[in-house]
């Protein structure tokens, strides 16, 4: 309250404006320190300082202090600056209300790599809350992702403008279901420059990315993006051998990847001609045959409890097409622990009221036809 009272912010706008690069760290890192608390985020945002003959506010203070560039003859400087973006990308994000969004935005089109990456990475903060999704999308600000998907050479970078795609593109919890189309459509909107939106470079290139983080964003985006059926066979048409190796590779490396993988393949078996496409898919890689079967069965022995829910969710959807197989072995060779058996013997269960599904049961598990659901009893009402 002491700071705020005075003239100290004044002062703070000017060296923001005039002093090297670690100086402008520690004012902006007292500004972010000020806007934590959304009481003072108004208030805060008004404050102005006289350089010369003109009148400054504080966000555009705070958005030259993001913009600080290194110094390559001066370390100090060279770290202050990493800071002054840092500190000064809190602040916006802070007041992205009032007026840091938009410079935010500006950052990203008109900044430096390093610029672009610390703006990306407080927006991402701000696509965080399900009100304000609508709002960045409005900004203009995808076409300028997209690009620094395309066009970055920094992982980060590309990271960062991932996860505010990713973020944006995500329906809120309360959210109505054609609002949430509705944003998705606008986020994949060709960007005129390129020729495409953002679905291609989310597949080849963070899809395909060695790093596993950026797999998980591409996973998320595209988790998203299937809700439509026609984005979702173009996306399985794109990205069917990519999915089919992230269930494989990132089982064992990367929760996060696993799960948003495997969320995309539930929400393109929610359509049903897209069904047999991917129950049936193999191809061939380094004289090794892969499938989407094996995918799934791997993550059913080595994933978490929500995840092979999820799993088995999936194999009850393809049981025409091996899934009904698939998941009967599960519980003839107790491949998984307890909780994953009993996820999958409550899946089995609806196909048990069928004769001729019961009777497929029957007969691969070596079960008399009418003892299958005593049998299936015995995991489902396991304590797990």
């Amino acid at each position: 309250k002491q700071v705020m009272s005075g003239s100290a912010l004044t002062e703070v706008v000017r060296r923001m404006h005039v002093y090297r690069a670690d100086t402008r760290a520690e004012a902006a890192a007292l500004i972010a320190l000020l806007a934590e608390d959304v009481d003072n985020r108004r208030w805060v945002s008004t404050v102005t300082g006289r350089l010369g003959d003109r009148t400054s506010t504080l966000v555009e203070a705070l958005s030259i202090a993001l913009c600080t560039l290194d110094t390559p003859t001066d370390a100090r400087s060279r770290a202050g600056a990493a800071d002054a973006r840092a500190a000064a990308a809190a602040a916006l994000c802070f007041l992205s209300r009032y007026g840091g969004m938009t410079e935010l935005v500006r950052c990203i089109a008109d900044g430096e790599q390093d610029i672009k990456t610390e703006a990306a990475s407080a927006l991402a903060k701000i696509a965080a809350e399900e009100g304000e999704r609508d709002t960045i999308v409005a900004t203009g600000v995808v076409p300028l992702l997209v690009e620094m998907v395309v066009l970055s050479s920094s992982s980060q970078a590309r990271l960062n403008a991932g996860l505010v795609i990713a973020k944006v593109s995500e329906p809120g919890l309360s959210e109505l279901a054609a609002h949430a189309i509705a944003r998705i459509e606008r986020v994949c909107a060709v960007v005129p420059k390129f020729g495409f939106g953002c679905v291609e470079p989310i597949v080849d290139i963070l899809l395909r990315s060695v790093e596993e983080a950026q797999r998980a964003i591409a996973a998320q985006c595209l988790a998203c993006y299937c809700v439509d059926e026609r984005r979702a066979a173009d996306i399985w048409a794109r990205a069917s051998e990519l999915l089919v190796d992230l269930l494989l590779v990132d089982a064992r490396v990367s929760p996060d990847g696993l799960w948003f993988g495997v969320q995309v393949v539930v929400s393109m078996c929610n359509h049903k001609r897209l069904v047999e496409r991917i129950a049936r898919f193999r191809f061939q890689w380094e004289a090794q045959e892969r499938s989407m079967m094996v995918a799934l069965r791997q993550v059913l022995r080595s994933a978490d409890r929500d995840t092979t829910s999820e799993v088995a969710a999936v194999l009850y959807l393809m049981w025409p097409y091996g899934g009904l197989e698939e998941l009967t072995d599960v519980l003839v060779k107790a491949d998984g622990d307890m909780a994953t058996l009993k996820a999958v013997a409550q899946y089995l269960q609806p196909l048990n009221s069928k004769m001729p599904t019961r009777r497929r049961i029957a007969e691969q598990a070596g079960q008399d036809i009418e003892r299958v659901g005593v049998w299936l009893s015995t995991f489902i009402t396991a304590h797990v």
